[in-house]
């Protein structure tokens, strides 16, 4: 990919940028939400 074309198509560039970041963002919440259930069901079984 050239460097032009970057500059040349912007929005192309942001939409995935974004389109990363909230997959990102996704999988972090995913992660956390598994990893909070986990805990506070070893605890309760504790």
């Amino acid at each position: 990919m050239k460097p032009d074309k970057m500059t040349k198509d912007p929005i192309q560039t942001l939409y995935r940028v974004v389109h990363y970041m909230e997959r990102a963002a996704l999988a972090l919440s995913v992660l956390l939400l598994t990893g909070t259930a986990g805990y506070l069901t070893i605890h309760a079984w504790a």
